[in-house]
């Protein structure tokens, strides 16, 4: 496999700036704090130059979000109709398609996050049979400057009405064959959950108990 220098100056960048806003937000020392600051300035700067995202914004959001520094989490929705088509909707911030999807909130339980983002997202109500997969999501992809965990349910519609929401311009359900311009690795995690639903044989399913 080749190896991806700007990649590999991106994950060193975001480690920097981590360090940095978890070293400001303990840091009793004033010349400490000129340190990170410096680092998350430095971190900011080649991180514009690098992914092209705005250099004020990133400032910004590294400056409102300190603390101990991890990934954030979340939670993607496979619900497919009687057809085996799935659910997709076509988002607002980028245009492309994806699954009903959104960050697990503070105190939140996974099964709630998915259950409550759908719900926002599609108007159905759903459960959660299935966790199909978990994964990770290196920083800076095109709509995010953070690095992500995600997890992946089957759900199974259990009413409501479909609708779209402000989060999308059109939703349904589709062969999955049929969608050419997808949401990052939707597809991806689109086929894992087909595929379970056609040979119950994921890489790695835990049946979930809503008893």
């Amino acid at each position: 496999m080749q190896f991806n220098y700007q990649d590999a100056l991106i994950n060193i960048l975001d480690e920097i700036q981590a360090i940095a806003r978890t070293g400001l937000n303990f840091t009793e020392n004033p010349y400490d704090r000129e340190h990170y600051e410096r680092l998350l300035e430095i971190a900011c700067v080649n991180l514009h130059q690098l992914t092209g995202l705005d250099q004020q914004e990133l400032s910004e959001r590294f400056a409102r979000e300190i603390g101990y520094i991890t990934p954030k989490v979340g939670v993607n929705a496979a619900i497919f109709d009687d057809k085996q088509r799935i659910l997709l909707q076509k988002r607002t911030d980028n245009g492309k398609w994806g699954l009903p999807s959104g960050w697990v909130e503070v105190g939140e339980k996974l099964l709630e996050a998915i259950v409550r983002e759908v719900k926002e997202e599609t108007g159905l109500d759903v459960e959660p049979t299935y966790l199909l997969n978990v994964y990770d999501s290196k920083a800076f992809a095109p709509h995010r400057a953070h690095n992500a965990v995600g997890f992946l349910y089957l759900c199974e519609s259990k009413g409501g009405t479909l609708a779209i929401s402000h989060e999308s311009t059109d939703i349904g359900y589709f062969e999955i064959e049929a969608i050419d311009d997808w949401h990052l690795a939707n597809k991806t995690l689109a086929l894992t959950a087909l595929n379970f639903i056609i040979d119950r044989k994921p890489f790695s399913a835990i049946e979930i108990n809503n008893g």
